[in-house]
């Protein structure tokens, strides 16, 4: 996880998340990805380039994910994306 904001009023947080080089989900498609339950990955920044994610996409080494997680779920991604 390189960062986090809490967010006024509701329920969960935004963390910024780096698909490590070699990790096991470079090459797969954000779907196959067991994230914490109401976690959801609402952009993808690539390069020069970003976007929204869906489950099609396929992740890289060094994507950095947003995703927006329910309060205290930061340490499960950051397990998840260090496999």
């Amino acid at each position: 996880v390189l960062a986090t904001t809490l967010l006024q009023n509701v329920p969960g947080e935004l963390l910024e998340i780096q698909v490590p080089s070699g990790s096991k989900w470079a090459g797969k498609s954000l779907r196959e990805v067991r994230l914490p339950r109401r976690a959801v990955v609402a952009a993808l920044a690539r390069g020069e380039e970003s976007g929204i994610a869906t489950g099609d996409t396929v992740l890289q080494a060094n994507d950095q994910l947003i995703v927006f997680a329910p309060l205290g779920a930061s340490a499960r991604l950051e397990s998840v994306f260090r496999k």
